[in-house]
């Protein structure tokens, strides 16, 4: 199980998007990546499949 307390953000911007401002915080990948695929659906008309679900988590980051 992920660890939690530190808070996690995600920009769509560091994954190729840079024209989008669309970014995402929350606690774990696990609460936040259906929100980050329903964004690349709905937004940019994506799919994600599981190389692109591998590159959206190395774009979360631990916010200090």
């Amino acid at each position: 199980m992920e660890a939690t307390g530190s808070t996690k953000q995600f920009r769509c911007a560091n994954v190729g998007y840079s024209e989008c401002e669309w970014h995402l915080e929350g606690n774990s990948e696990a609460e936040m990546l259906p929100q980050i695929e329903d964004h690349a659906l709905k937004v940019h008309h994506l799919e994600l499949k599981d190389q692109a679900v591998e590159h959206i988590r190395n774009a979360i980051r631990d916010v200090a």
